[in-house]
């Protein structure tokens, strides 16, 4: 546990992981999840509020508030993780964010290169 991270190193520590855990027991929209997966990370988050609406099913695997759902909820994203694509899941983030604010998001994404494997 880091407890308050300073904003300018949120995403450095971010990063450095692989999943998010986010264990609210109430939550309207969660801008953390949203910051995690833009990191790379996939998520694990109780279903409460409108956690189930701010990600993809495939980015995000949902728990009722109980500990032992949890647990089992972050099991099933340690078997997910070999399938997820960090620079994929960024750029998707980037895109839904785009959405709203620029016309033209689909041709930014259609003119990167994408790769799943960072060694080719």
């Amino acid at each position: 546990m880091l407890g308050a991270v300073p904003h300018a190193q949120v995403r450095s520590v971010l990063i450095s992981g692989h999943i998010f855990l986010n264990s609210s027991l109430t939550e309207a929209f969660c801008i953390a999840i949203l910051e995690a997966a833009s990191c790379g990370l996939l998520t694990v988050s109780t279903r409460v509020g409108g956690v189930p609406e701010v990600l993809p099913d495939d980015m995000i695997v949902l728990a009722q508030p109980a500990p032992e759902d949890l647990v089992q909820a972050v099991k099933k994203a340690i078997d997910m993780l070999p399938g997820i694509d960090p620079q994929l899941m960024h750029l998707r983030i980037l895109w839904k964010c785009n959405e709203f604010s620029s016309p033209q998001p689909t041709e930014v994404l259609h003119n990167l290169p994408l790769q799943s494997d960072p060694d080719s």
